[in-house]
């Protein structure tokens, strides 16, 4: 993970490697040095939201793991402090612990979406939940956990510049495949 994260150039021109070291001293996590490196802000600034993140987990009674480190990067990249995702993060932390035996980093990826507030984030997982479960039932005979997983992916890659635009109003195109709640089979 921390390799691919680290191929690219930035849109600027510079690379993430000129970071990596800098943010390999802060954590024993090579994914969330990486993590860090990839966006190209000052280092003591993200650092010190690093910290933030890392300090909230504690205060909640996390011990400092992988998924601490995953979790307080991953926050620390997006543009929500500490106090914005305090509230939202423990409503979506307290629904995936029913789901994931270990639901921070994935809380994390939820929270982070900043156009989202947490009973629509997790309306969309059920949704996405459900979906796949259907879709993958089929095919594969996937655990709940898993397809939990995806769904936090599926969620993730809604972009906030399209959320913006949605328009609940708006008619059903007429697309090959139609998405129903709850799902039909599409197969």
């Amino acid at each position: 993970v921390a390799a691919v994260l680290m191929f690219g150039r930035r849109f600027d021109g510079t690379f993430p490697t000129d970071n990596f070291a800098q943010f390999r001293g802060m954590t024993d996590s090579f994914e969330s040095a990486a993590i860090l490196s990839v966006i190209n802000v000052p280092t003591d600034q993200l650092a010190a939201k690093f910290r933030s993140f890392k300090s909230l987990f504690d205060s909640w009674g996390y011990k400092t793991s992988e998924d601490t480190e995953l979790a307080s990067a991953y926050l620390a990249i997006g543009e929500l402090g500490p106090d914005d995702i305090r509230a939202k993060m423990v409503m979506i932390l307290n629904a995936l612990k029913n789901y994931l035996e270990y639901p921070l980093v994935a809380s994390a990826i939820l929270t982070s979406i900043p156009t989202l507030e947490a009973n629509e984030t997790l309306d969309l997982m059920e949704k996405a939940s459900v979906l796949l479960a259907s879709v993958t039932t089929t095919t594969t005979n996937l655990q709940r956990s898993e397809l939990v997983s995806l769904a936090v992916r599926m969620i993730h890659g809604v972009q906030n510049e399209l959320v913006k635009k949605l328009d609940p109003t708006a008619t059903v195109v007429n697309t090959p495949v139609q998405f129903t709640y709850p799902p039909s089979n599409i197969f």
